[in-house]
């Protein structure tokens, strides 16, 4: 019992000295007379106390080395990309103050900062994108009349073609319930201002122009980083750093540098190709939204019309001329990349002679996927070279349309659509916009998404601006077939608001280059009254 005593004893003695000696230092607090405490020089600084090694009952232990900084492990830091920082809102006066933008889902990909390079963006036009939409909206307070302020050239030229004053009137049915009657009926109403030849033109010319871009996004396809074309020249390499025979491997590094030379010339045409052919867009848009006789009440007005008109084909022309040449740069660099495939057989060929099987069989395989990749390319130039020979015809088309035009051809006339929209349940922003046939649509579009990603002004006032957007997808062909409208409650909108509202669409992921630029809506003169049925 005794013993049992003093062994209980040395315990307790043992754990009260460990209490002690790990019992933390209190720093004195600053008095508020005292002030802060001004920084000392290393010379003067007073020698900081030893730190007590850390003891386990009591008992001492030898200190973890602390790791240097070149045994730490680096960071991580994944790429972030951020929107693009947009300039500040226009000062509104405290009843047109801004809604708060709702807050993205959780679910929701952060905001993309938009690429650089066409090759790049063209990525983006894979899938649709899913930017957050405006869930507070009030369709009561949506209703009412909308001036269409511009929109994406795709839609505007294809769908609009030869109209100006385009709006959109909306109207919420007086009912309880939706089960039996539209969430929101739409009526969208243009001035039509061209004739019939100059519109058919400016739509051939906007189909030819998407046709070209699709053709660029896919040569981006066959040289990207995943593609066969990568994949082969980085094979080059792993096998000269396999071989041993001879210069082989001097010889197929040269052969990747040439590889990869070629690619980055192609990527750097594109680059040069998107504006090209965005221009050719604006000036399509230009052709389509003349007003040759709707306006013009005098002989000089008209003339003054006609020249204009004839200005935009001249430099449509020069552009044409632009893009033939980038066109004839893309073939030169695809032959470039062609070339080291004869070379490459020939490398294989050597090392199976003196008994490199493995490295042959991976150099024949990378030839195969170089020309292969190297054919598809070049019958992409090709079918980039006819679309501009079909923009080119279109454009004869218009400039018969104008030389020949009369107040009979080219007469106003309003052209209507109707439809209607349904509300999603859970996402309020999203709805879902189906068309009613028409005169000249007898078999109207399938139903389209109609999301509102943004809206500027109070909900009780009917708002002041809306950022619409509509992505959908083709099952069978994977293309993408976008729309993106400006709408706002009078005609005009300051600039420093439609900027606003392109930097979010561009933060939000959706590209609109190349084939598919942004592009103003005409809003002036006399002509731009609409039906008094409105």
């Amino acid at each position: 019992m005794a013993s049992i005593a003093v062994l209980a004893l040395l315990i307790a003695t043992l754990l009260i000295v460990s209490c002690t000696a790990q019992a933390p230092v209190e720093s004195p607090a600053e008095s508020p007379e005292q002030g802060p405490v001004l920084p000392v020089s290393p010379e003067s600084a007073p020698a900081e106390p030893p730190v007590p090694s850390p003891q386990i009952f009591g008992i001492p232990q030898s200190p973890s080395p602390s790791p240097s900084p070149s045994e730490l492990p680096p960071p991580f830091s994944a790429p972030v990309f951020l929107p693009p920082s947009p300039s500040p809102p226009e000062a509104l006066s405290p009843t047109e103050a801004l809604v708060p933008a709702p807050a993205p889902s959780p679910a929701s990909p952060p905001p993309l900062r938009v690429p650089t390079s066409f090759c790049s963006r063209s990525v983006l036009r894979k899938t649709c994108p899913n930017p957050p939409t405006f869930d507070y909206i009030q369709l009561p307070d949506y209703a009412g009349k909308w001036y269409e302020i511009g929109a994406t050239a795709t839609s505007k030229l294809l769908l609009e073609a030869g109209t100006i004053c385009n709006q959109a009137v909306y109207a919420v049915p007086n009912t309880s319930s939706f089960a039996q009657a539209p969430n929101m009926s739409v009526t969208n109403v243009g001035l039509h201002v061209a004739g019939p030849l100059t519109s058919l033109g400016v739509q051939q010319v906007a189909a030819a122009a998407g046709s070209a871009c699709s053709g660029a996004r896919t040569i981006c396809d066959r040289v990207a980083n995943d593609s066969h074309t990568t994949r082969a020249a980085v094979e080059l390499a792993s096998v000269a750093a396999a071989v041993e025979q001879g210069n082989f491997a001097a010889e197929l590094l040269e052969l990747q540098d040439q590889i990869f030379s070629a690619i980055g010339e192609m990527e750097a045409t594109l680059d040069l190709f998107s504006p090209c052919m965005e221009s050719i867009q604006r000036l399509d848009g230009d052709l389509s939204q003349a007003e040759i006789f709707a306006n013009a009440t005098t002989p000089e007005q008209r003339n003054a019309t006609l020249m204009a008109q004839g200005a935009r084909l001249e430099a449509l022309d020069g552009l044409l001329d632009q893009a033939n040449a980038l066109v004839d740069s893309l073939r030169q660099s695809v032959h470039k990349m062609t070339q080291c495939t004869p070379k490459i057989v020939n490398i294989s060929a050597q090392l199976l002679f003196v008994g490199d099987l493995e490295s042959s069989v991976r150099l024949t395989s990378a030839s195969t996927d170089l020309s292969t990749t190297g054919d598809a390319i070049l019958s992409q130039v090709l079918a980039m070279r006819l679309t501009l020979k079909g923009i080119a015809a279109a454009r004869g088309l218009i400039d018969l349309a104008i030389s020949t035009a009369s107040p009979n051809t080219t007469a106003p006339s309003f052209d209507t659509s109707a439809g209607f929209a349904i509300q999603n349940v859970t996402s309020p922003g999203k709805l879902k916009l189906q068309l009613a046939p028409s005169i000249a649509a007898p078999v109207p579009p399938p139903a389209a998404p109609y999301w509102v990603l943004s809206l500027r002004g109070r909900a009780m006032q009917g708002y002041r601006a809306s950022l619409v957007y509509s992505c959908s997808q083709n099952k069978v062909t994977g293309a993408i077939h976008q729309g993106m409208f400006i709408l706002s409650r009078t005609p005009s909108l300051p600039q420093k608001i439609v900027d606003e509202l392109l930097q979010l669409s561009a933060a939000f992921g959706i590209n609109n280059d190349c084939d598919d630029p942004f592009l103003y809506t005409v809003h002036h003169g006399k002509t731009c009254a609409m039906p008094p049925s409105e």
